[in-house]
């Protein structure tokens, strides 16, 4: 497999991540544990830099054009936007890569750009791509597959829902199939002349969600061009092995059985309740952070504080408690009020407290910003 895409350093507080990766990175690391042959294609100010000597030792061969400066995307937490630095918009672009092989992944790129041939093309262009089209700057593909997610399928096409933004896409960038992708609702696969499918995601205890996208897209090439497998069933191993990378974000992936993996049922996020103190700039920013990214997720999330509680207590959507700020036994109240007919998610910052809580069948303790925000929609899914 031919992996054609940037290399960029990654930065996160929450939770503490610090590498050199980006998309093109990413899916070269994880491809060397699943391709005969994997390689990279990238631009690089150091072509020795620990990054790409690591992916050396992983067996990946390296084609590295140079450019002038590096690239960091900096996140908060693993949900936010990032900031990049430099700012992309100021650089001039470096010439184009160009690749002849016969099974490509094409990322886009920050920098620069890439002319690719190959018998089976897969693009993920990691933005909108309105009036860019794969084949205008000479690109070329036997098969080709668009990978996107909803927004960037919508924004692409300027439609409303996914079905209209596929048609769009099948016909106008004369595409075989398209895959979009709408996070906690799964994917779906679009082909010409054949019925949509919908593909789920799979559970994970924890969710490390920075390259989910970039696994996706790996897997997806590798069952669909080198192993020759259908789109859809391509679609579902790659949507496994994300499972096990938000479990274990280690590449390559250490042989995991995603034969085993458990399906998160729906179409559909639900609405679900957030309870969490408001008392410091900390707490209030956690309370409506959460509620912005399960909105963002697709759900609806209403954040209130524990004098509300009452007013919510004989619904049934799911709860997620920010038990920061609460003593034991407020914490205990709000779960016995819960509990009787909801699920009920604990997102703990301290030890102790997960010690001195014992749980019951509706309800889980997660300890990760983003893992809880997931927890609480996966609980929503109809």
């Amino acid at each position: 497999m031919h992996v054609v895409g940037g290399f960029y350093r990654e930065l996160c507080e929450l939770p503490k991540w610090d590498e050199e990766f980006g998309s093109g990175g990413r899916a070269a690391a994880f491809l060397s544990g699943l391709s005969e042959e994997t390689t990279f294609h990238t631009y690089n100010r150091n072509s020795t830099s620990p990054g790409l000597l690591r992916l050396e030792k992983l067996g990946v061969h390296l084609r590295v054009t140079p450019r002038s400066t590096d690239f960091v995307f900096a996140y908060f937490h693993a949900l936010s936007r990032p900031h990049i630095e430099p700012d992309f918009r100021s650089i001039a672009k470096e010439p184009p890569i160009r690749v002849e092989a016969k099974n490509i992944l094409l990322f886009g790129f920050l920098e620069g750009d890439a002319i690719v041939s190959g018998d089976r093309v897969v693009f993920d262009p990691q933005s909108p791509i309105c009036g860019h089209k794969f084949r205008n700057n000479g690109s070329s593909a036997q098969q080709l597959v668009l990978v996107l997610n909803e927004y960037e399928a919508l924004m692409s096409s300027e439609k409303e829902n996914i079905q209209d933004a596929a048609s769009y896409l099948l016909s106008e960038h004369e595409s075989d199939v398209v895959v979009i992708k709408a996070g906690v609702r799964g994917a779906w696969v679009f082909e010409r002349k054949k019925p949509e499918v919908h593909i789920p995601i799979y559970h994970s205890e924890k969710v490390f969600k920075i390259g989910t996208g970039d696994i996706f897209s790996a897997a997806f090439s590798h069952f669909w061009a080198e192993r020759k497998e259908t789109a859809a069933v391509a679609a579902d191993k790659a949507s496994r092995f994300v499972s096990k990378y938000c479990q274990h974000p280690t590449l390559p992936l250490p042989s995991p059985d995603i034969d085993r993996c458990v399906p998160i049922n729906g179409t559909e996020c639900g609405s679900a309740l957030i309870v969490g103190k408001a008392n410091t700039i900390g707490r209030k920013y956690t309370l409506q952070e959460i509620a912005h990214c399960v909105s963002e997720l697709g759900g609806q999330a209403i954040p209130i504080t524990a004098e509300l509680v009452s007013l919510y207590s004989g619904e049934e959507t799911p709860v997620l408690i920010i038990t920061d700020g609460f003593l034991n036994e407020d914490i205990n109240k709000l779960r016995k009020l819960f509990n009787k007919s909801r699920k009920v998610i604990l997102l703990v910052d301290e030890e102790s407290k997960i010690e001195k809580c014992s749980k019951n069948d509706r309800e889980m303790h997660v300890n990760d910003f983003v893992t809880s925000i997931y927890k609480l929609s996966w609980s929503s899914m109809s």
